[in-house]
């Protein structure tokens, strides 16, 4: 697993920025000391057709750089590069629930998304030893060609919101979906050489509820347990041998 994200969307608060040193201050005596201020352009339709615009993102970040609290002015989000289970995951998401409810008191939230990217480097033409056919695509002798690069996206609606399962082969490329690559993940976001397998699960909640953190961990387990469906239906018995995990375990 190269990189796990939540992001929870919340009413915009236009006067975010003001409540930044409070949130800084309680975020850095709770496992996120280090501190950056960026941008990002945003394209706005509006009366006179599309416009770019300038977004703020306030990123506070553990010690060692492995987890991440992004905050802008309708979301905040936890990137961890260093995954072990899913309940570590939701105690190192409450520190920004928390400190974002005391400064800010958003009055609702209306969508939360779990993501999980995982990517075999290197993989080559033995991609089918690791993820079943489902979400593969042909294999090369089937179309009489020398090698294929493989794109397979499958959405679905679930009572709650939608799951999306994502299968790319890239080659010299990086591993981290073109999509999800900003400064602070720079350090997994560098071109390598040869042809990879990503799998790419994103799972939502797309119902509007309160901004609460117990709410939070309720709802996140359960589109959890969606993306750990479908990360389980899409490796094979060779992959769990060789990751040495059973579904027993909290691989996600």
């Amino acid at each position: 697993m190269i990189l796990v994200l939540c992001q929870i969307r919340f009413a915009p608060v236009l006067t975010m920025e003001k409540f930044i040193p409070q949130i800084q201050d309680e975020l850095r005596r709770k496992g996120y000391p280090g501190y950056e201020q960026t941008s990002v352009h945003e394209i706005h339709i509006g009366e006179n057709g599309p416009s770019f615009r300038e977004s703020l993102r306030w990123v506070f970040s553990s010690q060692d750089r492995s987890k991440f609290l992004i905050l802008t002015n309708s979301t905040v989000a936890l990137e961890v590069v260093e995954y072990s289970t899913f309940e570590q995951f939701l105690l190192d998401l409450a520190p920004g629930i928390e400190a974002l409810s005391a400064a800010v008191q958003p009055t609702f939230a209306h969508r939360l998304g779990l993501r999980y990217v995982d990517a075999l480097p290197a993989i080559g033409d033995e991609v089918s030893k690791f993820f079943k056919e489902k979400v593969l695509s042909f294999r090369p002798e089937e179309l009489g060609v020398e090698a294929l690069l493989s794109s397979q996206q499958v959405i679905a609606r679930t009572d709650v919101g939608q799951l999306m399962i994502r299968m790319n082969q890239v080659e010299n490329a990086p591993l981290l979906p073109a999509d999800l690559q900003s400064p602070e993940l720079s350090g997994i976001a560098d071109t390598l050489s040869g042809v990879h397998a990503i799998l790419d699960i994103d799972s939502s909640d797309e119902r509007q509820g309160q901004f609460d953190l117990a709410e939070f961990n309720e709802r996140l387990w359960a589109i959890h347990d969606y993306a750990s469906a479908a990360f389980w239906e899409s490796i094979t018995e060779y992959a769990k041998s060789a990751w040495k995990i059973e579904e027993l375990e909290s691989a996600l």
